[in-house]
């Protein structure tokens, strides 16, 4: 099959050394997207060529590392010379952007990922400055997901009342310190632990270490902790949201995020009961079977070089 050119992949609104939840998805992604011969990719990124994970120091993926500007509006910026300039002198047919910011008016095919859309449904957390900024740069107007830790430590002091201490690590990052507010306010005989920074390999102890995964958001995009637990057989205890119910499908356990005598009757429930914990653990690897990065790659391509076809036919 004939090569039908190189995609520019935009990487640059994201840290440097650090996994987010964009970088883990397009890391991923991007793996499976260069072992296909049809297209090459060219990764501009804030990050060196050395910290990129092994699997993508590949051949069919070359490194361009630009620095880091933390200011999205000034990033963007940049961006609107950057990577017109790279496009031309990579002559790329398509630029792939991780992040739904990018070029005003890009005049070149584009394929953009909308990870989610809280700031619509959920302005009212954030600044008018920051919303208007997101409405300004992205019409749509993104945001992060709302994690409700509180409802969480609220459960977890109801479990102590009834004589259950339950040990909670976070995995990720608390900018925002809304877990960290919400542990001040309740005095926890076992507070939750926060860790960040975990390589891969390291997440997947994490996982196979916990009795459960629990993930008591309010709005998410997507959330791919739900599917990464079902994968390793971790039982999955989850708000019950329209979009849980989408992913996480037969393989969870839901509760109202809002109430948190309910999150603290789930994970109750989970902790003592083996056999429900083993029954959840075999339906989510049965849900978890739905997915794959091999599959999204061929969709993510196939969506390409129909974008490159079209372009070139007109």
């Amino acid at each position: 099959m004939t090569e039908l050119g190189l995609i520019l992949v935009n990487h640059l609104l994201e840290p440097p050394g650090r996994v987010t939840g964009i970088t883990r998805f397009l890391f991923a992604l991007l793996n499976e997207l260069i072992r296909r011969p049809l297209l090459r990719y060219a990764l501009v990124t804030t990050w060196k060529a050395h910290e990129l994970p092994i699997a993508l120091q590949h051949e069919n993926l070359s490194v361009i590392t630009l620095p880091y500007r933390r200011s999205n509006p000034l990033n963007i910026a940049a961006q609107m010379t950057q990577i017109r300039r790279l496009m031309r002198e990579l002559g790329a047919a398509l630029e792939f952007n991780s992040n739904p910011l990018g070029c005003f008016r890009p005049g070149w095919p584009r394929v953009i990922t909308v990870h989610d859309l809280y700031f619509d449904v959920m302005g009212g957390h954030y600044r008018l400055r920051h919303r208007l900024w997101w409405k300004l740069l992205f019409p749509l107007a993104l945001a992060s997901s709302d994690k409700n830790p509180g409802a969480l430590v609220a459960a977890l002091k109801i479990l102590e009342t009834r004589g259950r201490s339950v040990k909670v690590y976070h995995v990720g990052r608390d900018d925002a310190f809304l877990l960290a507010k919400a542990l001040q306010s309740v005095a926890l005989a076992s507070p939750v632990e926060t860790v960040s920074g975990l390589s891969d390999e390291a997440l997947a102890a994490a996982y196979r270490g916990a009795n459960c995964m629990i993930a008591p958001s309010t709005y998410e995009g997507f959330c791919l902790p739900v599917i990464e637990s079902q994968a390793l057989g971790i039982p999955v205890v989850c708000s019950d949201i329209p979009v849980f119910r989408e992913v996480a499908g037969e393989g969870a356990m839901f509760f109202d995020p809002h109430d948190p005598e309910a999150i603290a009757d789930c994970l109750g429930s989970i902790m003592r009961d083996a056999d429900l914990r083993e029954r959840l653990a075999a339906a989510g690897r049965r849900n978890a079977m739905r997915f794959s990065w091999n599959r999204a790659a061929a969709e993510a391509e196939a969506l390409f070089v129909h974008i490159i076809e079209g372009s070139t036919k007109g």
